[in-house]
């Protein structure tokens, strides 16, 4: 099963709570949002414990804030990144299967301090030097390693085997444009949200402004303004993934159960996967999955939602 998790800077996307989305263009450029907090235990739920993993992430560190910064990055049995200030010093901590076995500083690690930083770690599993570990900053490989690396937890840890950590202890350093993923990850990928030019929908618009299905088959499809995105990307550009988030997204606790999501153009729409809702009305629908087209082939897209049985 292969996966993909993608946010642009939503802390209301994690798998925990304590986490404070801010909007800004300077943190983020192409999806105006990031997060910092949340939780150093996990972050993200993946569907299934994995062999390999890819995660992208950028951090925009502003040195006008007084308080020191912290950024943690894991997957598996501690194979983690640790970027750490003290007192206006930072430096940065490499650990995998749970032991440190490097430490970077600022030079070493290519940071940019007050400003923004893209990186992409890559683990895969393996014994002896099967396994291998990498760390890209800015587009340069600073690490890169042949080494043993396991998924499986071993001993007691609040964080599971199928559980990602990505943390930022305060807007010192604030994170966007997330990509988590068993299958490579270009480093220059970018999270972008899709502008919507009208909506298509039979469901029922409630006061609040969500939207309500009574019976299987509902859909609430959104128009893609691909002309927006061409004119600030170009028409050539290529959407390599695909991810669409319902939130809150719900049951009551009827008959329908899941939200299936779907896209297509000139009336044709498709199912992509689906997901079975809970019924915490705080719960979401997060799907995504890797796609291949080019901003001009968007136009006439619609992409969203179906209610399911």
């Amino acid at each position: 099963m292969s996966f993909m998790y993608v946010n642009p800077g939503y802390a209301e996307w994690l798998d925990c709570t304590g986490g404070k989305t801010v909007e800004s263009l300077k943190y983020n450029p192409y999806g105006g949002v990031g997060f910092y907090g949340g939780s150093v235990d996990r972050s993200i739920v993946l569907p299934e414990i994995p062999t390999e993993i890819y995660i992208h992430f950028m951090v925009y560190i502003d040195l006008s804030l007084s308080s020191n910064g912290r950024v943690i990055v894991s997957a598996g049995n501690d194979n983690k990144i640790d970027i750490q200030e003290t007192w206006g010093t930072w430096e940065v901590t490499f650990e995998c299967n749970d032991n440190k076995f490097k430490t970077m500083n600022v030079t070493e690690a290519n940071l940019k301090l007050d400003g923004m930083n893209e990186m992409l770690f890559h683990a895969k599993a393996g014994e002896g030097d099967a396994g291998v570990y990498s760390w890209t900053v800015n587009g340069v490989e600073v690490i890169s390693e042949h080494r043993s690396v396991s998924f499986i937890k071993v001993g007691n840890y609040s964080t599971k085997s199928d559980e990602v950590v990505i943390y930022s202890s305060n807007t010192r350093a604030v994170l966007s444009n997330i990509i988590v993923s068993d299958s490579e990850v270009g480093r220059e990928e970018k999270v972008v949200i899709l502008p919507v030019s009208s909506i298509d929908t039979d469901m029922t618009e409630n006061e609040d402004g969500s939207y309500s299905a009574s019976a299987a088959g509902q859909h609430f499809l959104q128009d893609v303004d691909a002309e927006a995105l061409i004119q600030t990307y170009g028409g050539a550009s290529v959407v390599t993934g695909l991810y669409l988030a319902g939130n809150p997204a719900y049951t009551t606790g009827a008959a329908l159960k899941k939200a299936i999501a779907c896209g297509g153009k000139d009336g044709i729409i498709t199912d992509i996967a689906e997901t079975t809702l809970k019924t915490d009305t705080t719960s979401k629908a997060l799907i995504g999955g890797r796609m291949s087209m080019t901003l001009e082939d968007l136009r006439g897209y619609q992409f969203g939602w179906k209610a399911g049985v």
